[in-house]
């Protein structure tokens, strides 16, 4: 069975709501802790979807970068972002679909939240068969300022 690379996203992501959007028969979108995961998804899988989570706080009139969300084949994900978000963020993208906040974003706490497909920018640095830490190190190389929340990813011999 040799099936392209896009018939493989296909098949895995499918549409953007029903695949990454676990149906009552499906399982959740489970975590990943660093204690228990014995292996990093980030370093090793290269079949992945992300999204730069975008965050408009009350009282704001601007959307900033605030983290990034990545999902893997198997439904695990992993949020990076600050510490001090991560909680906030994390529990935004389990309550909402995945479609909802990636077409119109939702309202969450007073915020609103919303995600943009991180694609176009694999393409860009050509980092479709990459691994996600390169990718995180790519945002962060592009704009540091912009991307701060990524500077632990930054540098290649980071073990974060």
């Amino acid at each position: 069975m040799d099936e392209s690379r896009e018939a493989r996203r296909t098949r895995l992501f499918g549409d953007l709501g029903a695949a990454l959007t676990p149906a009552r028969d499906q399982p959740k979108l489970q975590g990943t802790s660093r204690k228990t995961s014995r292996k990093r998804p980030e370093e090793t899988e290269t079949d992945y979807a992300a999204w730069l989570v975008w965050v408009e706080d009350e009282g704001e009139s601007y959307y900033t970068p605030e983290g990034v969300f990545v999902v893997y084949p198997d439904q695990v994900y992993r949020m990076y972002c600050l510490d001090s978000r991560h909680n906030f963020l994390r529990a935004a993208v389990q309550k909402y679909p995945l479609e909802e906040l990636a077409q119109e974003g939702v309202l969450f706490r007073g915020s609103s939240i919303r995600l943009e497909d991180l694609a176009p920018i694999r393409e860009r640095h050509g980092l479709e068969g990459g691994n996600a830490r390169a990718l995180l190190q790519a945002l962060y190389h592009d704009n540091a300022r912009y991307y701060h929340f990524l500077e632990r990813f930054g540098s290649s011999q980071s073990t974060t």
